[in-house]
């Protein structure tokens, strides 16, 4: 089968492939569009919209033509689609042998590069345009549009503006979907606009992002460990670099396979220098994958951690160590303890805490249970046995449960001395005409100091 043009030339245009037909509204007497790959013979018009009609060859069966897949023969190739639009169908449009079948007398094809009908034209603006900034660079990245107006994109254009978008400087074209704009400024706030350019013009401007130059490296060393029923602990190394500007906390992401749908833990900020972090309520078998950014008063770090991967268990574990111990003297006579609740419990509530005491403090321990079980979850202590001007050493270990977990950093404090007792059983003895010999004991309290 071929396509004759209705001009007076009648010079054969041959084709490619066909595909299978794409509609606009239902099948019977309704007009529909669908692309075709055009081949057309070497010098022949590609200019404007002609008016094109099927040859009658021996396979037209009653206004119904059977349409051949296959290459005729060869020609020059226009690297574009056209738009055939069919003026007359009828109600089947598949005979079952895998063919398409046209039932159609007249077609219109547009030119290559070229769309018909009322979508022609320049394309839709570039999609989800967002800026991130560096220590010294603002990173910038965009989606294609969805309707490149019937042209391929030729390019993009980006502008910045310093004012929050009251003035508008180019910044220069780009072929690709990234963009970096080099040695901004520290602390300063850039936004950017952009617009995808085919042959026939430009598009609208997307949506409008920002950034600030100057915000700190990722995080780094991130670990992900099972921890309990259903818990995750993660830790992490601060940035080496902050830019400047100190980190105040970190944006932590969880996602089901570490390759997209990213969801922040804690509102996107932990708003902490911490880096550690209990991720709890998880479903016992299932894997978790995590990142973690750093964020300081000029935004979030450009790049993430390393992304580390941990599934959950269903087993309870022992508790991990209470953190932040301190020992405080209140006189000579107490010493006040306060802890902070281990970030992990083992996936069981904590119960109580042992709490060991030391006269040295030094390894080998020679601890003693000062309280074997505080039998609460309660997280301060007094200790009422002691010795003005003595220091005592201190630790504590949660427990569950499972048991007890491990103890925590050590803490001390020193009892304040005081003057001594008096001495006791003082005698006075003559020795010879001329000397008393005077004798004593030793008080019973030194005050804490020898």
């Amino acid at each position: 089968m071929q396509f004759t043009h209705s001009k007076d030339d009648h010079s054969p245009l041959n084709f490619v492939t066909l595909p299978p037909p794409i509609f606009s509204e239902g099948l019977s007497g309704i007009r529909f569009l669908l692309l075709l790959l055009l081949v057309i013979p070497i010098g022949a018009s590609a200019q404007g919209a002609e008016s094109l009609r099927l040859d009658s060859h021996q396979n037209l069966d009653v206004g119904r033509s059977q349409v051949d897949l296959s290459v005729i023969d060869s020609g020059a190739i226009l690297a574009g689609y056209g738009a055939l639009e069919y003026d007359t169908l009828r109600d089947s449009f598949e005979d079952g042998d895998g063919r398409t079948d046209v039932a159609a007398n007249t077609v219109r094809v547009g030119s290559a590069y070229t769309r018909t009908g009322p979508n022609a034209g320049p394309p839709d603006p570039p999609r989800d345009l967002t800026a991130h900034g560096g220590k010294d660079d603002i990173y910038i990245s965009w989606k294609p549009p969805d309707d490149d107006g019937g042209s391929p994109i030729a390019g993009y254009l980006l502008q910045w503006s310093s004012d929050a978008g009251n003035n508008w400087t180019e910044q220069g074209s780009w072929v690709g979907v990234t963009a970096k704009d080099a040695n901004r400024r520290r602390g300063q706030t850039i936004h950017y606009r952009i617009r995808a350019v085919n042959k026939d013009g430009n598009s609208g401007w997307s949506n409008i992002a920002s950034a600030t130059a100057g915000t700190p490296g990722g995080a780094t060393e991130l670990s992900a460990t099972p921890s309990g029923r259903n818990q995750i602990d993660l830790s992490w190394k601060a940035p080496s670099d902050d830019a400047g500007e100190a980190v105040t906390g970190y944006r932590i992401q969880v996602s089901p396979d570490g390759t997209g749908n990213w969801t922040n833990l804690e509102g996107g900020n932990t708003n902490s220098t911490a880096t550690t972090y209990s991720h709890t309520g998880l479903q016992s078998g299932t894997t978790y994958y995590y990142r973690v950014f750093a964020i300081n008063s000029r935004g979030v770090s450009r790049s993430s951690s390393n992304v580390v991967h941990a599934t959950a268990s269903a087993t309870a574990t022992a508790p991990g160590a209470p953190t932040g111990v301190t020992a405080t003297a209140s006189g000579r006579s107490q010493i006040s303890l306060k802890w902070t609740a281990p970030g992990s419990n083992g996936g069981s509530d904590i119960t109580a805490y042992r709490i060991w005491r030391s006269l040295d403090g030094q390894a080998p321990w020679p601890w003693r249970e000062l309280v074997p079980n505080t039998f609460g979850p309660g997280t301060t202590h007094i200790d009422g046995v002691v010795d003005a001007g003595t220091t005592y050493y201190y630790r504590v270990a949660a427990i569950n449960s499972v048991g007890a977990g491990p103890p925590s950093a050590v803490a001390h404090a020193t009892t304040e001395a005081s003057a001594p007792d008096m001495p006791r059983n003082l005698t006075a003895t003559a020795s010879g005409p001329t000397r008393i010999v005077l004798s004593w004991t030793v008080p019973n309290d030194n005050g804490g100091v020898p």
